[in-house]
């Protein structure tokens, strides 16, 4: 039988999360691209960072939500 341990259950959540979070980068950067660009991408990552973070301590944890979370709060 095939089992998955803990630590490759965290790789695939982390790998997830950085695959969303370069999604909404790429996404925010169509959505405001004046601000996109005055910030540039490695800021641009920062927020996206922080606005899921607090996405989270609202319980919001879909893409749905989350990617609405961080346009409003552009």
């Amino acid at each position: 039988m095939l089992s998955i341990r803990e630590s490759q259950v965290r790789t695939f959540e982390e790998r997830a999360q950085r695959a969303f979070e370069e999604e909404m980068v790429a996404h925010l950067a169509d959505f405001s691209p004046p601000l996109f660009k005055t910030l540039g991408e490695k800021p641009m990552l920062d927020v996206v960072r922080f606005g899921m973070a607090r996405a989270e301590q609202h319980e919001l944890t879909l893409r749905g939500p989350v990617r609405l979370y961080l346009e409003m709060m552009l």
